[in-house]
């Protein structure tokens, strides 16, 4: 089987059109990642203060 120019080039053009589709659909996810990233740093926060609660209640329990 031979390909023309034409073909060639279709077959590129669909293939820079899928590349550009998933470098979109990895920007969204990104963006979508951006606030549960936050919110697991908001949590890990609070987890160490917590431990850190329970480590001086200990200390004086003891």
């Amino acid at each position: 089987m031979f390909l023309t120019t034409n073909s060639i080039n279709i077959i590129l053009k669909k293939y820079e059109d899928d590349i550009k589709e998933h470098s979109n659909e990895v920007r969204n996810l990104k963006k979508k990642n951006k606030p549960r990233d936050v919110r697991i740093e908001e949590l890990e926060d609070d987890l160490a203060i917590a431990n850190d609660t329970i480590d001086e209640l200990e200390d004086k329990v003891t």
